[in-house]
């Protein structure tokens, strides 16, 4: 990844995530609702796995990739017990939507 997209990610994950452990997930959503509907999980079933696993691991805070623009977004905050995080949030003016899932691989990885 380049120095631009490494420095944003890296400086969202100390502010944002306030440089403390986190779980990291990826949620297709706009693709992967049209053509594979029926294999992508719904918010409340993607909410009860990331619950499973804060509480397995003792983390407190979830970052989550998605190109899903609001409405999973919204679901998620609502049911995970937990902070959750989007490089929305606080992500920095990337300015091509290719750098800004660059950057939320390198966050999740």
């Amino acid at each position: 990844f380049s120095a631009e997209i490494r420095d944003s990610a890296d400086a969202f994950a100390a502010g944002a995530l306030w440089g403390r452990p986190y779980l990291a997930a990826h949620c297709r959503r706009t693709d992967f609702l049209r053509v594979r509907r029926r294999t992508t999980p719904a918010a409340d079933a993607i909410a009860k796995q990331l619950n499973d696993m804060l509480a397995q691991t003792g983390l407190t805070q979830v970052f989550i990739a998605t190109d899903d623009p609001d409405e999973l977004r919204a679901e998620l905050r609502g049911a995970v017990r937990g902070d959750v995080v989007f490089f929305a949030d606080g992500g920095g003016a990337l300015d091509h939507p290719g750098k800004l899932a660059a950057a939320e691989m390198w966050v999740a990885a």
